[in-house]
């Protein structure tokens, strides 16, 4: 049996790693007594993965998990039955049976969005305008640094939504961009091109929180929850 789980990481739990958050996944699936599959060989381990990998501090409305049980089980109770062996900041929001054959997490996410939250030292009477002018460009560069060095990379075709505003003087922004295996916009970039784009000041750092994973399939844009009801 294969399960899905769509869970929040909020609060302190933004601090874990990527690697810090498995660890504490396969213990709290222990502890609440569920039938993890485990992989063959000299080092067995459970069979879970996970979607896009969460950048430390970020924190997380909607994250999904791929379960294998080494047997079936019924799925009313489940969701409470784990939660109440997760630490703080965790949180599982909906439990769905999967295909065996489904597609691995990382292989389907193709959307994220984001709510990034950035206090500037004057924010403009007339960021509607300027977002329009910044979606409006062309290109968009920004700097990556790669194992080879510091590259040029266009970042605009990644970007498919962008709306920004301005209460007092914090900034907010709400973005959908690309991510997985075809390529990936951060959402700092993002933040970065746009203060320098619109001439904002930042003061502090940004809080980042990630709304959701999606999956674009012909145009459309659905959950990985979703993409299971076809």
């Amino acid at each position: 049996m294969h399960i899905r789980l769509m869970f929040q990481k909020l609060d302190t739990a933004r601090f874990l790693s990527h690697l810090e958050m498995q660890q504490m996944w396969q213990r709290s699936l222990r502890r609440a007594k569920v039938p993890l599959a485990m992989s063959k060989g000299f080092n067995p381990h459970p069979k879970i993965s996970f979607g896009s990998a969460l950048p430390v501090g970020v924190a997380s409305l909607a994250e999904y998990l791929d379960v294998e049980l080494r047997e079936n089980i019924e799925l009313t109770g489940l969701k409470e039955k784990i939660n109440a062996c997760l630490p703080i900041g965790f949180k599982v929001i909906k439990i769905a049976e999967i295909p065996p054959k489904s597609k691995p997490l990382m292989a389907i996410i193709n959307r994220a969005e984001y709510t990034i939250e950035q206090r500037v030292k004057v924010c403009s009477d007339d960021i509607a305008t300027i977002t329009d002018k910044f979606l409006g460009q062309e290109v968009i560069t920004i700097e990556r640094e790669t194992k080879s060095g510091t590259k040029l990379k266009d970042i605009r075709s990644g970007i498919f939504s962008l709306k920004a505003q301005c209460a007092k003087s914090e900034l907010i922004i709400t973005t959908l961009v690309q991510t997985g295996s075809q390529g990936n916009v951060r959402p700092g970039e993002v933040l970065n091109t746009f203060l320098g784009f619109a001439n904002l000041e930042p003061i502090g750092p940004e809080k980042i929180t990630r709304k959701g994973l999606f999956v674009n399939v012909n145009g459309k844009t659905v959950t990985p929850l979703e993409v299971l009801e076809g």
